[in-house]
C-alpha cells in the first residue's frame, strides 16, 4: 500500500508540494519570531503595512491575466500559451507605468491614508513588479508538475531573503526598513534569473499577442480584479481602520495575532497547489467518477483543516505568553482568527470548482458584496475594540465559505450540504 501512494503522482507531488510550503512558511515564521525580539509594536506595524501594500499591488500587477494563461496549460500549444506570456507581459508593464503615475501625482493624499512615505510605495511597486515574474516562472513550474525545482528555487528565495533581512536588522541595526531592502533586493535578484529561464525555455519570445487572446486573458482576468481586491479590503482595510481609530501600536498585537490566521493558510495554500491542477484534470478526463473521488478528498481536507486548526489554537495560545509576554495582549483575538483561517481552508476545498466551470463572475459578486458587508461592520466597530475586528473577519470568512460551497453544490453533488442530486 506504501508503495502504491509513492508512485501515484498526484500523492507524490502533493507530499513535495507540501514539504516545500511548510519549509518557505516556516523559514518566514521563524523570521517572524526573530523579528519580534528587535521590532517594537509600532515597527512591526510599519512592516505590515509596508506588506500589505504589496499584497494589494501584487493583486492588480498582471489583471489576473496569468490564471487565463494557467486553465489555458493544457488545452492550448505552445505558441498560443508564448501569446498569452506576451499579453501578460504587456500587462505587467502597463499597470506598473500606470501606478507609478498614481503614486507620483498623488503622493500627498496617498501618504496620509496608507501611512507610508512615497519612497516606501515606489519600493514596494518595484518589489511586485520583480515578484510577477518569479510568480510566472513557479506557477509554470507548477503546471509542468516539476515540484522539485519549484521548491528548490522557492526555498533559496525564502533563505536569501531570510539571510539578508537579519543582517540589515541585526548587524546594520536597521529597523523594519532593512527588511524592505531585503525585499527589493532579493526579489530583483529572483526575477532576472527567472525571466533568463523563461527566454531559454522559449515561453517568452518576440511573439505578439494576439487581439482575441489577450480579449479572452483579460475577460477571464478582470472579474477576478475585485473578487481579489475584495480580500485585501477585508484584511488590509481592516489594518488601516486600526491603525486610524486605534494607533500603530495596537496594530503591532493585532498583526502579530494575525500570523496564526497565516499559520493555518498555509495548510490551505499547499493543498491547493497541488490540488487545483489536477481537478481540471479528473474532471475533464471523466466528470462523473470525478466527481466521486473528489468528494471523498474534499470530506477528507476538512475534517483535517478542522483537527489542525483545533491544535495549532491551544499551541499558539500557550506559546506566546511564555515566548512573547510583550504580545500577550495579542492571545484575545487567537479563537475568531483561528476560525477564520479555518474557513478560508473550507473556501479553498470548494472555489477551484467554479473557476473550473468558469464562473469567476459569480464568484466576483460573493466576495465583493460580503466584503463591502465587513468593511461597513469594520468602520463601525473597529473603534471600539480590535476584538470586534476579529470577530468581524471570522463572520465574513465563514459567510464566504458556505455561499461558494452552496454554489458549488449547484453544479457537483457533494453529498454534504445536500442528498438531492443536482445536474
Amino acid at each position: 500500500m506504501i508503495s502504491r501512494y509513492l508512485n501515484n503522482k498526484l500523492f507524490r507531488n502533493g507530499v513535495i508540494f507540501s514539504f516545500f510550503s511548510f519549509f518557505n512558511s516556516g523559514v518566514s515564521f521563524f523570521l517572524i519570531i526573530i523579528l519580534a525580539k528587535y521590532f517594537s509594536p509600532a515597527e512591526y506595524g510599519y512592516l505590515n503595512l509596508f506588506t500589505t501594500i504589496t499584497t494589494i499591488l501584487n493583486l492588480l500587477m498582471t489583471l489576473n491575466t496569468s490564471g487565463y494563461f494557467s486553465i489555458s496549460f493544457f488545452k492550448l500549444e505552445k505558441e498560443d500559451l508564448q501569446r498569452i506570456l506576451s499579453g501578460v507581459v504587456l500587462v505587467i508593464f502597463s499597470v506598473s507605468t500606470f501606478l507609478t503615475l498614481l503614486i507620483f501625482i498623488f503622493s500627498d493624499i496617498s501618504v496620509k491614508y496608507i501611512g507610508l512615505e512615497s519612497k516606501y510605495q515606489f519600493l514596494a511597486l518595484l518589489v511586485c513588479f520583480f515578484q510577477a515574474f518569479i510568480t510566472l516562472r513557479l506557477e509554470i513550474w507548477r503546471l509542468e508538475e516539476k515540484p522539485i525545482i519549484y521548491g528548490v528555487f522557492s526555498s533559496l528565495f525564502s533563505l536569501l531573503s531570510f539571510g539578508i533581512t537579519l543582517l540589515f536588522v541585526i548587524y546594520f541595526n536597521s529597523g523594519w526598513v532593512g527588511r524592505v531592502d531585503s525585499f527589493v533586493i532579493v526579489t530583483t535578484f529572483f526575477s532576472l534569473i527567472s525571466i533568463i529561464m523563461l527566454i531559454r525555455d522559449r515561453y517568452t519570445i518576440k511573439i505578439k499577442p494576439r487581439k482575441k487572446i489577450l480579449y479572452n486573458a483579460l475577460s477571464y482576468g478582470l472579474p477576478l480584479i475585485p473578487h481579489s481586491i475584495s480580500t485585501w479590503v477585508r484584511q488590509g482595510g481592516d489594518r488601516y481602520l486600526i491603525n486610524y481609530f486605534l494607533g500603530i501600536n495596537q496594530l503591532g498585537y493585532f498583526s502579530f495575532a494575525f500570523n496564526v490566521y497565516n499559520i493555518i493558510l498555509i495548510l490551505g495554500s499547499a493543498f491547493n497547489a497541488t490540488y487545483s491542477v489536477n481537478l481540471f484534470k479528473i474532471l475533464s478526463e471523466n466528470e462523473k467518477t470525478g466527481v466521486i473521488i473528489l468528494r471523498k478528498q474534499i470530506k477528507i481536507m476538512c475534517m483535517f483543516f478542522t483537527i489542525a486548526s483545533l491544535l495549532i489554537f491551544l499551541f499558539v495560545y500557550f506559546l506566546i505568553p511564555i515566548f512573547f509576554p510583550k504580545y500577550e495582549p495579542s492571545t484575545q483575538y487567537l479563537f475568531p482568527l483561528v476560525m477564520a483561517g479555518l474557513f478560508q481552508c473550507l473556501y479553498l476545498c470548494f472555489v477551484n470548482f467554479l473557476f473550473f466551470y468558469k464562473k469567476t463572475r459569480i464568484l466576483m459578486y460573493i466576495t465583493v458584496s460580503i466584503s463591502f458587508l465587513h468593511f461597513i461592520l469594520s468602520f463601525a466597530l473597529t473603534r471600539y475594540g480590535m476584538i470586534y475586528t476579529a470577530y468581524i473577519t471570522m463572520f465574513t470568512n465563514f459567510l464566504i465559505f458556505l455561499i461558494v460551497a452552496i454554489y458549488s453544490n449547484k453544479y457537483i453533488n457533494f453529498k454534504i450540504l445536500s442528498r438531492k442530486n443536482i445536474s
